[in-house]
């Protein structure tokens, strides 16, 4: 069943485990224990966690007690990984936008911030669902925050290096977006193009109940560029029905390629993709007028993840669900540069992926620097409930990789809390091929009592130099 609005997926999931609504608990997967990899082992296996970062390869940050996980990571120039997402005050009921930048081994960076974290109140439920890095290393982050009609808008914020935001941007930072008033518009995905301008992709509800794909372009001000779209908007729809805008890269030429899922008549939600022109126009040389859809097995499917591999191929990621099941699987699929279903990859074009009997979903996708796919999400426990990180490395065309983990899988329980877990949102791979995983884990022993954002690094497989 659709969610209400994948903006609020994760963040309420989270909340109903932590409330022991046992939303988690559906999910029951196996877990496969993860050996730590000495450094006098002449070639460590991919796929184990990092000794070198953080405690035994995980990193787990708390902001004064309250929940915290985070949405998406980037990694800079000089090996710094800035986080994004959100914290949640559990005695005041607010949630606020949250960033942390951490040192290359794990710790927090002492220069960014009060001791490496930032929080940013913009007034309602703030929530920052992803951060890109501008050349001259100022971070821009996207998501949404409530405003008092109540309506949730995109949000679109500008820090500078040091973790202040940037006063130069918007106003007083930051900016909204409404989409010409829609009820609700959610930024899930943010990019920067070549000539310095902001994209941010994601989702609008109109007063028809209608969710639609939504992008807005920004000029280096933080102002809506009206060179793009309609006055800087832009918003697709595929059949009539409910289309979710999720995830988004940015092309050579200034072309974005924005994915998520599209209600299609006869197979339910499917993975889908649209191509835009510089200008924002669709881009009629992508799949069908600049749209397209793939469908797995005639029922529901989420793609959460987009990376590009070399020459154009479009890489989707996500959940995919079978006909009369109430479980998902990882699913990925590749387009080739005309957004047609690329039948090389994986098993005609698709490539399913079972941690275990219960549902899994990749929620995000990279590509390392050979080509090899990495997608991480959520997985679960057969044995005892709850869930965990799950990562699954694939070569170029969609098989899994076996010099990885176990058969290309890696489940990894990080034993911070008896029950329900950790979630993986985000994956990102560093110039080592090394895998940086974040999202959140549920604390507390006997019984679980906080939310803390957590961040791991794996190995890759590739020498340093």
């Amino acid at each position: 069943m659709k969610r209400q609005g994948p903006g609020y997926g994760r963040w309420v999931g989270v909340w109903l485990a932590l409330a022991g609504a046992g939303a988690w608990a559906e999910a029951p997967k196996s877990v496969v224990p993860m050996g730590v990899a000495e450094w006098d082992t002449p070639t460590p296996r991919a796929g184990t966690l990092d000794p070198s970062f953080g405690s035994g390869g995980v990193v787990t940050t708390d902001f004064s007690g309250g929940a915290e996980q985070i949405e998406d990571l980037a990694i800079q120039r000089d090996g710094r990984i800035v986080t994004v997402g959100s914290t949640r005050n559990t005695l005041t009921n607010n949630t606020n936008v949250a960033l942390m930048r951490y040192l290359e081994d794990g710790r927090l960076d002492p220069s960014f911030g009060e001791g490496g974290r930032v929080t940013t109140d913009f007034g309602g439920t703030d929530v920052a669902r992803a951060v890109a890095i501008q050349p001259d290393g100022k971070l821009v982050i996207a998501g949404f925050t409530t405003t008092s009609a109540p309506r949730d808008v995109f949000l679109v914020a500008r820090y500078l290096k040091d973790g202040r935001l940037d006063t130069s941007f918007g106003t007083g930072g930051w900016t909204t977006i409404d989409f010409g008033g829609h009820i609700v518009s959610l930024a899930h995905d943010v990019g920067i193009q070549p000539n310095g301008r902001i994209v941010v992709a994601g989702l609008t509800l109109d007063a028809r109940s209608s969710y639609d794909f939504a992008i807005a372009r920004l000029r280096k001000d933080g102002s809506l560029d009206p060179s793009f779209g309609s006055g800087g908007t832009v918003n697709v729809d595929f059949s009539g029905g409910a289309d979710f805008g999720l995830a988004m890269s940015i092309l050579p030429g200034c072309r974005i390629v924005v994915a998520g899922s599209a209600a299609v008549p006869g197979s339910g939600d499917d993975y889908a993709a649209i191509r835009l022109r510089p200008d924002g126009t669709l881009d009629p040389s992508f799949g069908t007028s600049g749209r397209t859809t793939v469908d797995f097995l005639g029922a529901d499917d989420d793609a959460w993840g987009v990376a590009i591999q070399p020459g154009g191929k479009v890489v989707l990621a996500g959940r995919v669900s079978r006909p009369g099941e109430s479980h998902f699987a990882f699913g990925l699929t590749r387009l080739d540069s005309e957004g047609r279903l690329d039948t090389r990859f994986g098993d005609g074009g698709r490539t399913l992926t079972d941690f275990s009997r219960s549902s899994d979903s990749a929620m995000d996708v990279a590509v390392q620097s050979d080509g090899r796919i990495v997608a991480a999400g959520i997985v679960g426990d057969d044995v005892r409930g709850g869930v965990h990180f799950g990562i699954a490395r694939y070569d170029k065309q969609g098989r899994l990789d076996p010099s990885f983990g176990t058969g290309g899988l890696v489940t990894s329980d990080f034993g911070l809390s008896p029950i329900f877990g950790d979630q993986a949102f985000a994956v990102a791979v560093d110039e080592d091929d090394r895998i940086l995983v974040g999202g959140a884990s549920v604390v507390g022993f006997p019984e679980p009592r906080d939310l803390d954002a957590s961040l791991a690094r794996y190995l890759g497989g590739k020498k340093r130099h």
